[in-house]
């Protein structure tokens, strides 16, 4: 069950929505433990099952039930906008491994916002090909799939995106 909490402090960009969570289970402990529960139909070769390298823990807690916070911009947004978006509302960078929780979580988010598939992306980058990327989870109602995401940072991600921060 998606619980909702009030939160008056951040404010969603125009025509967006902010949503306050607790997930209800743990992190897991390994990158691809995380991928084979978050994002079960990501391709065996695809290089996101080799990415835990470039994303080193972060602030979070990995062992905890964090309270997440969801901003979907309802437009265009980069990575590196929704990271600024969150500092100025001291939110917490979260890992994939959180992102790839809420997604084990939660694999059909999506219905939630009233969307046919919505990418969860988190805001700690990892330098990947030497630049900044995100790996996400792309949920698709249209494909049946939970797929991670090797995303640019600097790429204006569809209006289907949900960034994924960390409350303190």
């Amino acid at each position: 069950m998606l619980q909702t909490v009030a939160r008056q402090k951040a404010v969603a960009p125009r025509g967006g929505t902010v949503l306050s969570i607790d997930l209800p289970i743990a992190c897991a402990e390994s990158w691809r433990r995380g991928i084979y529960t978050g994002a079960p139909d990501t391709d065996p070769g695809a290089p996101e099952w080799r990415a835990e390298k470039y994303f080193l823990p972060g602030e979070a807690d990995l062992d905890a039930h964090p309270r997440l916070l969801l901003m979907w911009a309802g437009e265009r947004m980069t990575p590196l906008d929704a990271i600024s978006w969150g500092k100025r509302y001291g939110l917490r960078r979260t890992h994939p491994l959180e992102v790839f929780a809420l997604s084990a979580a939660f694999p059909y988010l999506y219905w939630g916002f009233g969307l046919k598939g919505v990418g969860l992306v988190p805001t700690q980058l990892g330098q990947y090909c030497r630049k900044p990327h995100a790996c996400s989870v792309w949920q698709s109602l249209k494909r049946g799939a939970r797929e991670a995401k090797l995303q640019p940072a600097d790429a204006g991600l569809h209006d289907q995106t949900i960034f994924v921060f960390g409350e303190y």
